[in-house]
């Protein structure tokens, strides 16, 4: 399961069918705890620990649950005094984009057959070999210790920072469209050597990578360079320190022009290409939100 694309489906519902907050914290539980288990079909979990991550009561709990379940986030089984049995239900197969991909790989595939069946039947044999081993080592590398690409940057954060709230998750899928796995990790990574906390985490990083985006930096050999050349100017133009009453030298760091609070990052014009991508995903959220009227 991919969670970037879990996690954007989730929101994209969550504009069309708002969530109470007890209720986005509940669903965000329960992916951590499956993310963290491998993503298996089901998993058990305490209501101790549900309570711990999310903050509601026992029963704000039972009634979040419910919701999510009519909602069609999850699904969950009772068991007693045991743990509850949980699920968490793959948007990504059944959001409308995918369904249309399968359609229209089924039609391919009927077409196909009709042109001439036992050629067919030779390539697919062989065919549905690759996909199967593709498929296994990638099941193999999401549950490795390294996770899978596309999750990098969410585990680089889990290392440095514990498990990100809802809105650094929806940060960090825009962040990786628009610059890349590579790039966030390494920018995670640099936060955690200037020894950021948890909860300047978010901020910082988007303003660095607004400064990025500004300066045309996309790649991390790029931002390395940058890094290098901002910590040499710094030392150059750096006062000579004063000597305190020890007789040892005071530490001053100096700071970058782009994290002043009166920084303005410089104006870029959004691309025709860009353009067109965002009434795409406008218009995707229009049609959701006529068909839910409807």
């Amino acid at each position: 399961m991919n969670i970037y694309l879990l996690l954007r489906e989730f929101y994209i519902r969550q504009s069309v069918n708002p969530l109470s907050t007890g209720q986005i914290a509940m669903w965000h539980a329960l992916v951590y705890q499956c993310n963290q288990l491998g993503w298996p079909s089901e998993f058990n979990m305490p209501n101790r620990t549900l309570e711990t991550l999310t903050g509601l009561s026992r029963t704000g709990i039972s009634k979040s649950r419910n919701v999510l379940k009519q909602s069609g986030l999850i699904d969950f089984k009772s068991n007693g005094t045991k743990a509850s049995t949980y699920r968490v239900v793959d948007l990504t197969t059944t959001s409308d984009s995918a369904q249309r991909s399968a359609q229209n790989s089924t039609q391919r595939s009927a077409q196909s057959s009709a042109q001439n069946s036992t050629q067919r039947s030779a390539q697919n044999s062989s065919t549905y070999l690759r996909l199967d081993k593709t498929k296994q080592d990638k099941t193999k590398d999401s549950l490795s210790d390294g996770g899978a690409h596309e999750t990098n940057a969410f585990t680089e954060w889990q290392k440095v920072w514990g498990f990100p709230n809802a809105i650094a998750q929806g940060d960090l899928v825009n962040w990786v469209q628009e610059f890349g796995d590579d790039l966030v990790c390494w920018v995670i990574s640099y936060a955690a050597r200037r020894a950021v906390q948890a909860k300047s985490a978010d901020g910082y990083l988007e303003k660095t990578l607004s400064h990025y985006r500004g300066a045309g930096i996309s790649t991390v050999e790029q931002a390395e360079a940058e890094a290098k050349q901002h910590a040499e100017t710094a030392k150059a133009n750096a006062p000579r320190p004063q000597q305190s009453r020890y007789g040892k030298p005071q530490r001053q760091e100096a700071i970058p022009e782009w994290m002043a609070k009166d920084y303005k990052a410089p104006k870029q014009e959004a691309t025709e290409a860009e353009k067109a991508d965002l009434a795409a995903q406008l218009a995707e959220l229009d049609k959701l939100r006529q068909e839910h009227d409807a």
